[in-house]
């Protein structure tokens, strides 16, 4: 960007205008790297006068020398002004000057607005934050409605990023200036981290790239970032607007930006306007640096008069002065250090001795092996000897090319020998690091291993007890996780560079110092600034600030190496709670030799794991090398090494391409590959090439054919039963037809028994007659499509021999292709909420139905699925996820919110609502869908229902027997199958990113969860025992390790899960993609159920559309090597195993031939000489797990499930033998068996499988000495429902509303994917609980209880209270009770529980939330209109007191409300203030709690003007009574034994209503009845399904088309909170309802903790729209009724009663309050 003088011209002078002089209004801009201050009249909206600066850091300043002017302009005018502030630092300036806040893009859309009215869209770019604003214009109406996004987390794609890397190429403004974009060569450069995009730039101008392209290149990948991330799907509309100083000032910037908007309307079919270039149509305007003072400043005349008052600036020049040192003390922290003697302590610790290389004598021969870490920044080098023993080493930044660093490595070591007169034998040679595979190639290396495993080797190599490796590089960070060590999991830093070295260094050179003094500088510090961890260009800036402040570099150096460790573990690996990785953590990786750096993670560490042993290795910089080369050691063992020499490599001649040249053309993706062409002193040619597969490894066809025909092999050895699920489900399975198709069947099919007696039939009917001919050729000729998507992963077979069974010709059942790139890319932008990635791709399928398949079909039939079969056994219920069944209509949604696509296709889109766990239900609900479409008789869809149900069955049965053989195959052999745990759609190649390719690819067999074998004989052998203990009920029983199994597809992962930890030849991965609700409270229990066994687990988490190649590479890499071993480990304990039992059987053949004292006799000499091959004992090596430095636990050792062989009972855990006739000959046996299993290590034993904890019961005989914990609700409810129980008998106390400090305590101790009100309420529990500890409470266990609520349809609420016991143990409250209401029937009770629901205590419940509804309800009504402030809130205190006291006495309720009435009546209140009614809609909890959980958001509404209407919890209560009246209504239609229970649920519905007319009754009707659950279902009908019981879901969709229909608010906020599942989905529908009503000002938002400034700049920017339209309302009624404002003020003056709170006008029958005031008085002939 440019320094700007201000502008003069026309403000040389104070301008001449007719305003009046006290209405001039100051609008200014604060940003992040410049102030901008405009002077406006606003009559006119001529801007006056104006001004744009830098202010390098010092924006008080600068706002102070600009107000200074402005005064001095306009000398009549300086304590008239108002004043309106925008800007990342207005907020923290606007109270010293009087200002009023305004949200940037809220100001810079009024401006673009004002200045442009035909403006389509907005493109920022400030210092740190980018905004995009795109306007859409309803073709019919013309109306508007825009919608707005920035950046929030990360400066990548802004103007400090220009400004840091023109500043590294010294590029002048001018020099920026005239840059061009057209023509030059663009090279790739990340665009989505500024420090990862200097490291491109660095390895550009390396290579010698000019500055013109690198910039070039640089814009190109800023743009791209932006209309990628920030456009959000939406595309650009014309006209485009560039604001902000890098647009302006930079010419090729602005280039940039024509040159790439016009593709994406091209590509899309954006209309442009004939004639016009669309280039023409994206410019910067005039004033575009300005639009946010602007914006403030015509914002500010929307305001009350008396607001924005200009205060002039003596507060300011204050803070300038002394403020910001006191600022500066108040926000500090320590520095790295509290006492000398702790600093002194960790320095005699960490210290490192100057290490020393090797010394040699001369003659000596050094036999060594070589490790190789060929980095992204730097390559290293060490000489190791066959001890481990480090003989030297070398490092070298990276020069480009990792071959050309590694020779000049490889000869500093060989002459650090030869220099000395030894002679260098290289025994092997090991590589790793990213380079790897190329060095390893052309150096012929004997081993090229993951980097992972390297630094474990080395870890563990040097420290034997080690849970977690923390490796902090230049530019990587590794924090890699073991479990009895192997490696289990790692997080790498893939796509952002916060907590890195390199960050550090460049501070230091900044400052002047050597990287290698950082530690004592920042030491020297005894105060240091607190960083926002995050991204590095924040940072940067904030260096910047603190440096303004007084802050000196030796404490900034200090706060920096502070925050490492929180961007290490908050920020990059997201994993607050490090107890639960383990105690021993090792620092490694070049930022270790850093002792500050050391020192915050240390402190950072011990401060969550008190107990901790943190350790930092021995050569930190050098740990992945020297972790190869002892790897090459284990791998050489003694033989001969493959690598080239000394010599040869030194000297090694090659060439390195990697360009268009090198594109692979073997598949679609095109991948580049690298070709290295090398040629040895002895003139050998050989070509190596680098690629993401083994196909793009091949050269010429022979090579891609003897590849193909390697990887075919693979495949056919090692199944995937996954690709084949994938494969299978849409294939044909030949089904018959119908009787009526096939007149000579003179009987239905017969009905077969399923597994676990699945869709057992109870109806028979015979079909009889044909069809017609008209009947018979619709259904020959209509095309059915489907996509390949969710749960048709599971359910195709069934739907397509449905279809097949009624005479549909498989070819016209036309699918979706499969996921890949390409479909993702040109379908998914349509989508408008970012859910998951399996439910987001189903946009993209229905788009390829639509618009890519050569063959339309004339429907697409795309089930929303209630409820799946239930295969598990006795679980609670078989619900399909709720945005797996709600995507249907999201999906419907997208592609009808502007026009409808499937109509102008000629395509019908058919959705039914399916419940398959009821199979009558179901048979009906198919028949309802397909009656008419093609015209089916009942008798024929029974039957077609029957012969779809033995298809489906039959798909399954067919490839579990295939599995049954392949598993058979591996116990016979020793070795292993991995289980994907996945949900079915990760049967989808492009979802599950062929993941489970490339493991098989290793050598490893692949299974589901669905192919799992289930035949008799494997399931008793894996829970046969269990069931015969009582421990279970059937082999598919998961009780014993899951309650709250509510979810079909969870409850058969966790089954999958119990399967593998019982199988000795099995090993997982779990698979979850990103945002999985169902998936994230299993975490844990998927993972413990395993881990019981030692059996080994991996984890595939939060997988999206982003396919990670080089993380999915290594991690498979990693698990391919433990595999190895636990595989290696697995076959000689098989081996063992057989010889213990050929021995056992021998010395039975001797026993019996009368041997028996010779046999004994020779019992050791029998363990010392069996082999298993002639050549070796047979346990030689074998070693136990801690003698092994990466091997699994006890291999094979879950002891459970392997094959019977001779003299083993077949048992279902394998432990134990068959008895043998006779007592005493049985008795020797067994101990012969005990003594040789004990001699060769083999000893048996018994696994003691995961089960869930033991629930402690809350009996009655603990009633009185027990206090009831609760909390969710509004203060209002906690405080009445307190009250209420103590009438009937019990103790209880609301715990405090959650606060941030409460989220971030969730966040440490619950699973990772969590929702927003899980983090919140289970952190308030644990906050609490603590707190009491630290007061001194005892027996905290037993004295309280905690009561949550347990199931809830589709929500995740039902799996909180595992969460809640998994937390509270961790914590150290393991036997603290939580006792689970169920809100579809009470809390799980027997006659010895302390709390029975029963009708005393079901009252308690409801008279609390409904008198809390009704407080609240009158303090929303009155509150923004009393005119004394804070008599609202003290009323409303004094009302709870009331209330509670009545209910605590048993005393009248209506005869206390009517004292509560008078309360309210005294207040004063102004019903003419115009203020728009903002309805609150969204998730239950969001709307509820009143704190930072929804970021204060009711109270913040109303200080910006706003009257708020929340939701009643009565409405909730009201809606679940309701919810399940509709269900058994529709169960009623095949179960007519529902029918009582319809009657019992609607009396209650009846009852609970008139209980709440009798309380508006005693408050003189002035709370808002309940709304109409009918009229709210028939309202939502048409966009959400109302059969899912998803009550956010559908009621969120409801009363917004509710509020809009009937004209009851002026806008609607939809609050949900982070992870939200029927929210977000609702969120997709909303965009629909939106499109329907034109008008409507709907903003949805997300509270996620963070972000809150952003989501308020959004709520701010539609608030303004709504007052606008209020207040155009009270003058429409002002005018319709004749009468004036002053007409209205001295009526009340004469009639005082009117002011009266409790006066309020009646609702609805205009929108805004003071509209229905005015409406109302104007009746009374008086007023006129």
């Amino acid at each position: 960007m440019v320094n700007t003088a201000y502008e003069t011209g026309a403000q040389s002078s104070p301008p001449k205008f007719d305003a009046p002089i006290s209405s001039l209004m100051i609008g200014l801009d604060v940003g992040s790297t410049t102030v901008k201050a405009v002077v406006m009249d606003p009559q006119t909206n001529e801007i006056l006068w104006r001004r744009y600066e830098r202010h390098h850091t010092r924006q008080a300043q600068k706002v102070l020398d600009f107000l200074h002017d402005i005064e001095t302009e306009f000398p009549e005018s300086a304590d008239k002004f108002r004043i309106f502030m925008t800007g990342g630092g207005g907020n923290l300036l606007a109270e010293f000057v009087g200002a009023k806040f305004i949200q940037e893009v809220n100001a810079v859309s009024l401006a673009a607005e004002h200045l442009y009215p035909d403006v389509g869209s907005v493109i920022e770019l400030g210092g740190q934050d980018a905004k995009i604003i795109i306007w859409f214009t309803d073709p019919e109406t013309g109306a508007k409605r825009k919608v707005p996004s920035m950046n929030d987390k990360c400066a990548g794609g802004t103007g400090a990023v220009i400004d840091k890397i023109s500043g590294k190429l010294q590029l002048t403004s001018d020099d920026l200036g005239a840059l061009n974009f057209a023509g030059v060569k663009i090279h790739p450069i990340a665009g989505k981290c500024g420090v990862f995009a200097e490291t491109d730039i660095n390895g550009l101008q390396k290579q010698g790239v000019s500055s013109d392209q690198l910039m070039a290149s640089l814009f190109e990948a800023i743009v791209q970032q932006n209309l990628s991330v920030l456009t959000r799907g939406n595309t650009l509309r014309p006209t485009v607007l560039l604001l902000g100083g890098p647009n302006t000032f930079i010419p090729s910037l602005r280039d940039c930006w024509k040159e790439n908007i016009p593709k994406i309307w091209e590509e899309r079919n954006v209309p442009i306007p004939n004639g016009v270039d669309p280039r023409d149509l994206v410019f910067v305007p005039d004033n575009a640096e300005y639009y946010g003072a602007i914006g403030a400043a015509i914002y500010g005349k929307s305001e009350e008069p008396d607001i924005g008052e200009y205060s002039g600036t003596d507060s300011l020049s204050q803070f300038v002065e002394v403020g910001r040192s006191k600022m500066r003390e108040a926000s500090g922290d320590i520095g790295l250090w509290r006492t000398p003697e702790e600093l002194a302590e960790f320095k005699e610790r960490f210290t490192k001795k100057p290490w020393e290389a090797a010394t040699f004598v001369p003659g000596q021969t050094v036999e060594a092996f070589i490790g190789i870490d060929g980095g992204s920044t730097s390559t290293k080098a060490v000489l190791v000897d066959e001890s481990g023993t480090l003989l030297a080493k070398a490092y070298q930044l990276s020069k480009g090319n990792p071959l050309l660093d590694t020779q000049d490595l490889l000869k500093q070591l060989r002459e650090h020998v030869e220099n000395q007169g030894a002679t260098l034998e290289v025994q092997g040679v090991g590589t790793t690091g990213y380079a790897k595979d190329l060095l390893a190639q052309a150096l012929e290396a004997d081993v090229a291993i993951v980097e992972t495993v390297a630094h474990t080797q080395s870890a563990l190599h040097y420290h034997k007890d080690v849970d977690v490796i923390v490796d902090v590089g230049g530019q990587d960070i590794k924090v890699i996780v073991l479990k009895d060590g192997q490696v289990k999991d790692f997080k790498l830093n893939t796509q952002c560079s916060a907590g890195n070295g390199y960050f550090l260094q460049s501070t230091a050179a900044r400052f002047g110092c050597q990287v290698e003094d950082y530690a004592e500088m920042a030491f020297e510090a005894e105060q240091a600034p607190v960083f926002g961890y995050g991204c590095a260009v924040f940072m940067e800036t904030d260096i910047v600030n603190f440096q303004q402040q007084g802050w000196q570099e030796k404490e900034i150096m200090a706060g920096l190496a502070k925050v490492l460790p929180k961007n290490i573990w908050l920020y990059v690996v997201s994993e607050p709670n490090l107890s639960r990785l383990g105690s021993n953590f090792v620092l490694q990786g070049g930022t270790q030799h850093n002792l500050a750096a050391i020192k915050a993670q240390y402190d950072f560490i011990k401060s969550k794991v008190p107990e901790s042993n943190v350790q930092v290795h021995e050569f930190p910089g050098e740990s992945g090398a020297i972790g190869a080369a002892l790897e090459a050691a284990r791998i050489v063992a003694g033989q001969e090494t493959t690598f080239i020499g000394m010599a040869a490599a030194e000297t090694l001649e090659f060439t390195a391409t990697r360009d268009e040249s090198t594109r692979c053309s073997l598949c679609k993706n095109k991948c580049l590959r690298t070709f290295v062409d090398t040629t040895t002193r002895d003139g050998v040619n050989k070509r190596f090439i680098i690629a993401t597969c083994d196909k793009g490894a091949a050269d010429d066809i022979e090579d891609v054919k003897a590849v193909h025909k390697r990887m075919e092999a693979v495949k056919k050895a090692h199944p995937n039963f996954v690709e084949k699920a994938g494969l299978a489900v849409f294939r044909s399975t030949n089904p018959p037809k119908v009787s009526t198709l096939n007149p000579d069947l003179a009987e239905e099919p017969e009905s077969r028994r399923g597994g676990l007696g699945l869709f057992a039939r109870n109806q028979k009917s015979t079909p009889s007659g044909k069809i017609s001919d008209d009947v018979l050729e619709l259904r020959q000729n209509v095309k059915i499509g489907m996509p390949r998507v969710l749960n048709m992963y599971a359910m195709s077979p069934l739907f397509a021999a449905y279809l097949q069974a009624l005479g549909i010709d498989f070819r016209n059942i036309i699918y979706s292709d499969y996921t890949d790139a390409q479909m993702w890319y040109r379908g998914s932008r349509r989508g408008s909420i970012d859910q998951c990635f399996p439910s987001k791709v189903a946009i993209a399928h229905i788009h390829n139905l639509v618009f890519d398949k050569k063959r339309k079909p004339d429907l697409i039939f795309f089930p929303i699925i209630q409820k799946l079969p239930a295969e598990i056994f006795d679980g609670v219920d078989s619900d399909a996820c709720p945005v797996v069944s709600i995507t249907p209509d999201v999906t419907r949604a997208a592609f009808t919110k502007e026009g409808d696509a499937f109509a102008e296709n000629n395509i019908d889109f058919v959705s039914p609502s399916l419940d398959m766990g009821m199979w009558p239900l179901f048979e009906l609900q198919m028949y309802d869908c397909f009656k008419a479409i093609l015209q089916i008789t009942k008798e024929e869809n029974h039957e077609a229902v029957e012969i779809a149900t033995a298809a489906w069955r039959k798909t399954w049965q067919s490839l579990r027997a295939e599995a049954r053989t392949v598993l058979d195959k591996l116990e016979e052999d020793g070795k292993v199958g991995v289980v994907m745990l996945g949900r079915p759609y990760h049967n989808d190649p492009g979802l599950n990113h062929e993941i489970t390719v490339e493991i098989q690819r290793k050598g490893y067999p692949i299974f589901n969860v669905d192919t799992l074998p289930q035949d008799d004989e494997i399931l008793d052998r894996l829970f046969g025992d269990e069931i015969r203990e009582g421990k279970i009920d059937h082999p598919l029983d998961i009780s014993d390790a899951w309650k709250n199994s509510y979810s079909e597809n969870s409850n058969k992962k966790v089954w999958a899960a119990k399967y593998v930890a019982r199988h000795p030849n099995l090993v997982a991965i779990d698979l979850s993609s990103f945002k999985c609700g169902q998936d994230a409270p299993m975490y844990g229990v998927v993972e413990n159920i395993i881990e019981a066994s030692h059996t080994p687990f991996f984890s595939f988490h939060d997988i999206d559309e982003n396919k990670p190649v080089g993380s999915i590479k290594i991690r498979v890499e990693t698990i391919d090597y433990s595999l190895q071993r636990y595989q290696e480990e697995l076959q000689r304990r098989k081996q063992g195993e057989d010889s213990v039992l050929r021995l056992i059987a021998e010395y039975e053949e001797q026993l019996e031939a009368g041997l028996d004292e010779s046999v004994v006799v020779e019992l050791a000499q029998a363990v010392d000489g069996v082999t298993t091959s002639g050549s070796e004992p047979l346990f030689a090596g074998q070693g136990t797990p801690a003698e092994d430095s990466i091997g699994a636990g006890p291999t094979g050792g879950n002891g459970n499930g392997a094959r019977p062989t001779v003299g083993v009972n077949g048992s279902a855990n394998g432990n134990g033998r068959a008895k043998v006739n006779g007592t005493a000959v049985d008795s020797k046996i067994r101990e012969y068996e005990t003594k040789l299993r004990e001699a060769s290590g083999l000893t048996q034993y018994t696994v003691e499988h995961f089960s869930r904890p033991f629930e402690r019961p809350w009996t009655k005989d603990q009633i009185e000495s027990t206090t009831i914990l609760f909390g969710g609700l509004s203060m209002a409810h906690e405080e009445l429902l307190t009250h209420s129980l103590v009438k009937v008998g019990y103790k209880s106390r609301p715990l405090p509303i959650p606060d941030n400090d409460a989220l971030q305590i969730g966040k440490e101790y619950c699973n990772r994917g969590q929702c927003n009100p899980t983090y919140y309420t289970v952190g308030n529990l644990v906050k609490y609980l603590k707190e009491l500890r630290d007061q001194g409470e005892e027996d905290i266990e037993n004295r309280y209880v905690f009561v949550t609520a347990g199931s809830c349809g589709p929500c995740r609420f039902g799996m909180y209270e595992a969460e809640y016991r998994q937390v509270l143990t961790d914590a150290g409250f393991g036997g603290f009770r939580v006792l689970l209401f169920q809100q579809n029937g009470g809390l799980t009770s027997n006659d010895e529980d302390a709390m029975e629901i029963n009708i005393p205590i079901a009252l308690a419940f409801l008279r609390a939330l409904v008198l809390g509804d009704m407080i609240n309800e009158l303090g929303y009504k009155i509150r923004p209109y009393e005119v004394h402030t804070g008599e609202t809130d003290r009323a409303m205190e004094e009302a709870k007191r009331v209330i509670g006291d009545a209910l605590r006495e048993g005393r009248t309720i209506v005869r206390t409300l009517r004292k509560v009435k008078k309360l309210f009546e005294s207040i004063e209140a102004d019903y003419t203030r115009v203020k728009p009614k903002v309805k609150i809609i969204g998730e239950f909890w969001d709307q509820t709690t009143e704190g930072d959980g929804n970021y204060n958001m009711f109270r913040w509404l109303e200080s910006e003007g706003a009257e708020v209407l929340v939701e009643p919890v009565g409405t909730w209560v009201d809606y679940k009574i309701w919810i399940a009246k509709h269900h058994a209504e529709e169960e009623m239609q095949v179960d007519k034994s529902k029918k009582p229970l319809v009657r019992k649920l609607k009396a209650a519905q009846i009852a609970f209503r008139a209980y709440h007319d009798l309380y508006r009754w005693g408050l003189g009707f002035k709370i808002d009845p309940l709304p109409d659950q009918q009229k709210l279902a028939d309202y939502a009908h048409d966009y959400y399904n109302t059969y899912l019981g998803g009550g956010e879901g559908h009621l969120e969709v409801a009363k917004n088309v509710l509020v809009n229909e009937e004209e009851h608010a002026h806008m609607v906020l939809s609050l949900k909170p982070f992870g939200c599942m029927p929210s977000t989905m609702s969120d997709g529908v909303q965009s629909r309802v939106v499109a329907d009503y034109k008008d409507a000002i709907y903003v949805p938002i997300e509270t996620s903790g963070d972000g809150e400034l952003i989501a308020k700049s959004r709520v701010q920017m539609k608030l303004y729209e709504a007052k606008m339209r209020a207040r155009q309302e009270f003058a429409d009624v002002l005018k319709s009724t004749d009468i004036t404002l002053d007409h209205v003020k001295g009526y009340i003056d004469e009639n005082p009663e009117r002011r009266s709170a409790m006066r309020m006008p009646p609702q609805h029958e205009k929108i805004g309050t003071a509209a229905n005031f005015v409406t109302s008085v104007a009746k009374d002939v008086n007023v006129r």
